[in-house]
């Protein structure tokens, strides 16, 4: 990989054995030896989008490296106030640990069934390669993505449960990002952190989208699954299954049948649906750094918290 590295010339080539040689070396002087590296091959890097991804994650990559996530509830609140419905998707750093989505209406309120138990929906935001963020195929960026519906996917391993269709920044017209039209001279990263409240707008993890999408992430969306679970028997996410970076819920067949025994995505995609108002976002969010799974406990806590 190293020798990849010293005659490689494509940037995003270069990228990818740069972020697989700062896993196995997450040392200073590795960091600086990829990034001496860097400005040697392509002095003008700081002209191309995913090479300045590159510089910023290799000096943030790393436990000791990430800020804490700010207060969720003043994020509920804030979300409340703009009275569009929202879906978030809490994350673990380390994204082998499956996540929970929830939903929170646009009157404030969170989804909950007929027995008042808070709506819970398991979602797994790593991809099979758990490339980084900024990487096309890599495991989901953190960051608001704009929610356009739902659709019916044609590929085979993405199955036919009606999947979430989501929009990064840059991917589409600022005007469908934001679902209203612009003003004249509207600053659209303004915008997009208008989405946020004020305690979360310095908080650079939820760039993460934002900078994806400018180098050309795309087609990132909310679906199911039909891969085969028993491929990942031994990984910390079975019977999840991985993707080629978006998010994807559990589901189960019947492998004789075919027929659908278990299904998150269409808990998830239904009640979405029929959550009042028009189309809102969805915040991808890692919220520390234990390795276990997001439990349902957790997310009550929080959701309890707002609620008082």
């Amino acid at each position: 990989m190293r020798s990849i590295l010293t005659n490689e010339a494509e940037p995003l080539l270069f990228t990818m054995a740069a972020v697989y040689l700062l896993r196995v070396d997450t040392s200073i002087e590795s960091r600086n030896q990829l990034k001496i590296a860097m400005v040697e091959k392509f002095p003008g890097y700081d002209s191309i989008n995913v090479l300045l991804e590159l510089e910023r994650y290799i000096n943030t990559y790393g436990a000791g490296k990430r800020s804490k996530t700010p207060d969720l509830v003043k994020l509920f609140q804030h979300q409340r106030s703009t009275g569009r419905k929202v879906i978030y998707s809490f994350q673990r750093w380390n994204r082998d640990y499956p996540g929970l989505a929830v939903i929170q209406h646009a009157n404030g309120k969170f989804a909950r069934d007929g027995n008042g138990r808070l709506l819970v929906f398991q979602q797994l935001a790593r991809s099979a390669s758990d490339l980084p963020y900024f990487i096309t195929n890599g495991s989901t960026p953190q960051g608001i993505y704009s929610l356009q519906g739902t659709a019916v996917s044609r590929i085979n391993w993405i199955g036919p449960t009606p999947n979430l269709q989501m929009i990064m920044p840059f991917e589409d017209s600022w005007e469908k990002y934001i679902h209203q039209p612009l003003a004249p001279m509207q600053d659209s990263i303004s915008l997009f952190r208008q989405l946020l409240p004020p305690s979360w707008r310095s908080y650079s993890p939820m760039m993460e989208s934002w900078n994806a999408g400018k180098v050309g992430r795309s087609e990132i969306i909310a679906h199911g699954t039909t891969i085969d679970p028993e491929y990942y028997a031994a990984k910390p996410f079975y019977p999840l299954t991985p993707t080629m970076g978006c998010l994807c819920a559990r589901e189960q067949w019947n492998v004789t049948t075919g027929r659908l025994l278990l299904s998150e995505q269409y808990g998830l995609a239904s009640t979405y649906n029929m959550s009042p108002g028009g189309n809102g976002y969805l915040y991808v969010i890692n919220l520390d750094d234990q390795q276990k799974a997001v439990t349902r406990n957790e997310i009550e806590q929080w959701v309890r918290s707002f609620e008082r």
